[in-house]
């Protein structure tokens, strides 16, 4: 999945849906994310000739160049390299076009790909960059007997309908890895890549690094990573199939999201116990921040999903993943956006409208309502976008109005379309307040005046009902002077308030 900044949306390609122990179903679609939607953009009439074949891992980038704006893609290579090896460029640009050398020559005129490498747009230098990777079939997994790729290429566009593709690699690289993360970070001005499994001794275990490195044509590849990690300056190792990296321009920082976390340092790939991570972490000027807040704020737990910046909805967009670990797979399909300040997560999982309006709070109140654990808050109308089921709802008190009896708890069923509007009625809670003199004959008349509001009594005793809040009053009687306290304020702060006046002849 991919900015396209030309076409305005996020678009997505491929994937795989099922079980990965029973190698899963591959999926061969184009999706795009425009204005909070996703529409099926796959042709009708889709051949190999029109359309990239269908798999689970392809890389994708933007390139915007000498005029050249779309979205090049490079296709994995699922099986033997003898046969299988694909490794096609196409490009996008509202419709798929081959734009592969012929012959394709793997290490010469195109990149050594097989899968799992990491492709980014670099506005700096004008090329898409591709690093690492499975180069050969055998090395995809989990005890592989191959060595990853190290090797960096750039796009640099096409010419005369065929892709062209430059070998940068340098003698100063990262290791030879496969499932990192890989973006521009547009603030720093560099590539950032993150994370991923290198190779281990032989037979070429997998070993989980945390590295950070960064890339410019001017410097290279550095390493940036901490001397001493630790759980405050660097994201946990992720797994070969890792968490998401993407930047955000909308705050300026690169984010990562979620991935699998090794306990230890594993050398048996997919076989070694790992946990499936929900942890949000930005990068800004050399330093990792770790923003993961209220985990009822984040999605669950996942790896191998795909994010990247979203211009039509000026937010970071992540789709799907898998939650679970290698051996218990739950494949997903839900939406969220990152956005905001502080940063906040919100789930645009395709569904139904379920809307919240109030009644009775005086204009600008903000409310909040929580729809299965997930909480939100708005002076107006309260919407959250579920899929079909049954959820428990809740509306958070509020200090001075109250709800029906059962109103703050409920339940509601999204059935193939948006359910009725849930209006919350609120009603003013309100305090007596009690004036009680002394020293007027029975039967003499006095009032008090409390926020411009008169009452009159023969009694002993002056009573309002009023809600909570600072109040002026007055308080008088013909003939007699009120010595205790005629007039000044009052508070009404969640209980009833009582207050005594003194009077004498004038």
């Amino acid at each position: 999945m991919v900015d396209d900044s030309a076409g305005g949306y996020v678009l997505l390609f491929g994937g795989s849906i099922g079980s990965v122990v029973r190698n899963g179903v591959k999926y061969g679609e184009t999706w795009i994310y425009e204005s909070g939607t996703w529409r099926d953009i796959t042709p009708s009439q889709c051949t190999y000739a029109t359309c990239p074949r269908v798999q689970s891992f392809p890389e994708m980038a933007y390139f915007n160049r000498s005029g050249q704006q779309y979205v090049v893609m490079v296709e994995e290579a699922p099986g033997p390299a003898s046969h299988w090896y694909f490794g096609n460029t196409w490009i996008f640009n509202g419709t798929w076009h081959n734009v592969t050398p012929t012959p394709l020559v793997p290490f010469v005129n195109s990149p050594p790909f097989y899968r799992t490498g990491s492709m980014t747009w670099d506005p700096t230098d004008g090329y898409s960059l591709l690093f690492g990777g499975c180069a050969t079939p055998n090395c995809c997994v989990a005890n592989c007997t191959s060595p990853l790729s190290y090797q960096t290429w750039a796009f640099t566009g096409i010419s005369e309908g065929v892709a062209q593709w430059k070998n940068l690699t340098t003698s100063i690289h990262p290791p030879g890895m496969r499932n990192f993360g890989l973006t521009y970070d547009g603030a720093d001005g560099y590539v950032l890549l993150f994370g991923g499994a290198v190779q281990g001794p032989p037979p070429y275990g997998l070993i989980i690094e945390n590295l950070t490195w960064t890339y410019t044509g001017a410097s290279g590849w550095v390493n940036r990573s901490a001397t001493n990690f630790t759980a405050t300056n660097t994201p946990p190792a992720l797994t070969e199939i890792d968490g998401q990296l993407a930047y955000d321009p909308a705050v300026g920082s690169v984010v990562l999201f979620g991935g699998m976390h090794f306990w230890g340092t594993p050398t048996a790939g997919d076989k070694t116990a790992n946990a499936t991570l929900n942890v949000t972490w930005t990068y800004r000027a050399g330093e990792w921040t770790n923003v993961t807040g209220s985990p009822s704020r984040s999605p669950r737990p996942r790896f191998a999903a795909v994010m990247a910046f979203n211009p039509s909805d000026d937010s970071l967009l992540l789709f799907g993943g898998i939650a679970g670990t290698q051996v218990n797979i739950g494949f997903l399909g839900d939406t969220w956006w990152l956005g905001g300040e502080p940063l906040e997560w919100t789930n645009h999982t395709a569904g139904y409208s379920l809307k919240f309006t109030e009644s009775g709070l005086p204009r600008g109140t903000t409310w909040s309502a929580s729809v299965n654990g997930r909480l939100l808050s708005s002076p107006g109308t309260i919407e959250f976008v579920e899929p079909n089921g049954s959820y428990t709802y809740s509306i958070s008190p509020i200090s001075g109005y109250r709800l029906p009896p059962g109103g703050y708890v409920g339940q509601v069923t999204v059935n193939g379309a948006d359910p009725s509007t849930i209006t919350v009625h609120w009603t003013t809670v309100t305090y007596t307040v009690k004036f009680t003199e002394m020293g007027l004959p029975s039967g003499t008349a006095w009032q008090v005046t409390i926020d411009g509001k008169v009452k009159t009594g023969m009694g002993s005793a002056i009573s309002f009902s009023i809600p909570n809040g600072t109040y002026a009053f007055t308080v008088s009687s013909s003939g007699y002077s009120e010595t205790s306290q005629p007039s000044g304020s009052l508070a009404v702060d969640g209980a009833a308030v009582d207050v005594a006046v003194t009077f004498d002849p004038v």
